[in-house]
C-alpha cells in the first residue's frame, strides 16, 4: 500500500511540475509579446534564450525554488545511438531544463523548432522553406522524444509569420505520408484559457509516449 501510495505521490508532483514548467513558458511569451523586442528573422535559440530571460525574472521561479538552464546535456543513461554515451560533440542538447530539489526531485525538458507554413524571405534575403521546418520538426523533434534521445519534455514550436492551425495541419500532412496516421497531432488543453496546445501519441518498444505540442505566434 505504501509503495502504491508513494508511486500516486511521484505521478501527482510530476504532473504538477509540468504544468508548472509549461506555465512559465506560456507567461514568459505573453511577455515577449508585451515587450515587442523580437525579430522574426531570428534563429530559434534566439527566440528561446529572450523567453528564458522572463522565466528567470519570473518571481514564480524563484518561489518554487527552480533552476533554469539553456542547452544543457539531459540525463539519460539509454541513449540509443551507440557511441554517444561517452563523446561530447555528439550528446543531445535540448533547449531548456528545469529542475528542482525539494522533497522530490524533479526534471522537465522542452525542445524548440521555429516553424512555418508557407515560404517566406529575412530581411537579408534569405528564404525560408516551410517544407524543410516542417520536415525537421518530426525528425529533430519529435524523433528525438520518441526514440528516447530526449528525456521527458514536450515540444515548443515558434510560429513565425503563420498560424498554428495551418502548421498543424501541415506537420499532419508529412505524418500521413509517412504511414504515421495513428501518431497525428490532435488538440488537447494543456492550460485553461491557452489554445494552441496539442499531443501526439507515438509506440515505442512497447511503450506508448503521449508528446506534447505547444505552438507561440510571433509575427
Amino acid at each position: 500500500m505504501i509503495n502504491k501510495l508513494n508511486a500516486i505521490y511521484y505521478k501527482s508532483a510530476s504532473k504538477n511540475f509540468e504544468i508548472l514548467c509549461i506555465s512559465l513558458l506560456v507567461d514568459a511569451y505573453k511577455s515577449a509579446l508585451k515587450d515587442k523586442l523580437f525579430d522574426v528573422d531570428w534563429k530559434e535559440n534566439s527566440f528561446t534564450k529572450y523567453l528564458v530571460s522572463f522565466i528567470h525574472t519570473n518571481p514564480v521561479t524563484a518561489k518554487n525554488k527552480l533552476f533554469v538552464k539553456l542547452q544543457p546535456e539531459p540525463e539519460n543513461d539509454n541513449l540509443p545511438i551507440e557511441g554517444t554515451k561517452d563523446d561530447p560533440d555528439r550528446q543531445p542538447r535540448i533547449d531548456i531544463w528545469y529542475g528542482s530539489y525539494g522533497k522530490t526531485r524533479n526534471e522537465y525538458y522542452i525542445e524548440a523548432k521555429n516553424i512555418c507554413n508557407n515560404d517566406w524571405k529575412k530581411g537579408n534575403g534569405s528564404k525560408v522553406s516551410a517544407s524543410k521546418l516542417k520536415r525537421r520538426y518530426i525528425i529533430t523533434g519529435i524523433e528525438n522524444f520518441v526514440t528516447g534521445r530526449y528525456p521527458k519534455g514536450c515540444l515548443v514550436g515558434y510560429v513565425i509569420n503563420s498560424n498554428t492551425v495551418d502548421c498543424v495541419n501541415g506537420i499532419n500532412k508529412l505524418l500521413k505520408k509517412d504511414n504515421r496516421q495513428n501518431e497525428t497531432l490532435v488538440k488537447y488543453t494543456i492550460l485553461k484559457g491557452f489554445e494552441n496546445s496539442f499531443t501526439s501519441t507515438h509506440s515505442q518498444k512497447m511503450e506508448t509516449i503521449l508528446l506534447k505540442h505547444i505552438f507561440l505566434e510571433f509575427s
